[in-house]
């Protein structure tokens, strides 16, 4: 069912996949880490209502509610919603990364940096492999998931896999734009304590370092609502 998805999402809006659809295909050989129910993608912020208006036409069906009785208001205040076709076809679709991190201008990043996958027909795209791990950490962290180990096994496994290509630093930093720098170091320590995978030492900073990075970014201008991105949403 991907391949459909993404052709009739393709006109419309770019997406990208996202958490363990990500990770196996990026690294097809983690598929048997754990299952996967559905598909997560992301698109749009601002093109998801014709997104899910195309694929309904195509048969599939929202888990909940109906679509034109969803105003922008509901749009903003969520951050996806679930499709269904067949009893085995599920799919997610964000028009934010996470309940906690509900910013366009992330959306329209992952989308931005995101990196070429090949499918068995055709292909897809994945987040550039900091952000892909940061939104499996922070998906798996209090704030953003329900804490399953899966989560920490499946950032584990990417940590291990790409050690020198993971930039902590740039997650850290991403992390602080929503307030979510101890949620992301507290994942880091279940991934370190929990599943033993070593988080490389390049990937963390000293005090003096963080707070000089810090610092600079204060001097930036703030496009970020950050009160906005903590508050509690359903899917």
């Amino acid at each position: 069912a991907l391949p459909e998805v993404l052709a009739t999402i393709a006109p419309i809006s770019d997406a990208v996949l996202l958490k363990g659809a990500a990770t196996f295909l990026r690294a097809p050989e983690l598929e048997d880490l754990r299952p996967i129910g559905d598909i997560d993608l992301l698109v749009d912020p601002s093109r998801v209502r014709a997104v899910l208006e195309a694929l309904q036409a195509q048969g599939w069906r929202l888990q909940i509610g109906q679509l034109d009785a969803f105003t922008d208001d509901d749009f903003a205040a969520m951050h996806g919603l679930g499709i269904v076709r067949q009893p085995h076809e599920a799919v997610d679709v964000h028009w934010f990364p996470l309940r906690t991190i509900r910013s366009p201008w992330m959306s329209r990043h992952l989308l931005a940096t995101s990196e070429p996958a090949p499918l068995a027909s055709g292909q897809a795209h994945v987040p550039a492999l900091t952000e892909h791990v940061l939104i499996v950490l922070l998906h798996g962290s209090g704030a953003g998931g329900d804490g399953r180990i899966d989560w920490a096994l499946e950032a584990g496994a990417l940590i291990e896999r790409y050690p020198e290509a993971i930039d902590l630093h740039q997650a850290r930093a991403l992390a602080r734009r929503f307030d979510l720098e101890r949620e992301l170091e507290e994942s880091l320590e279940v991934v370190s304590s929990d599943v033993g995978v070593t988080i490389p030492k390049a990937g963390f900073v000293s005090g003096l370092r963080l707070r000089a990075q810090q610092a600079a970014e204060e001097r930036l201008p703030n496009d970020v609502d950050r009160k906005s991105t903590r508050l509690n949403s359903s899917h």
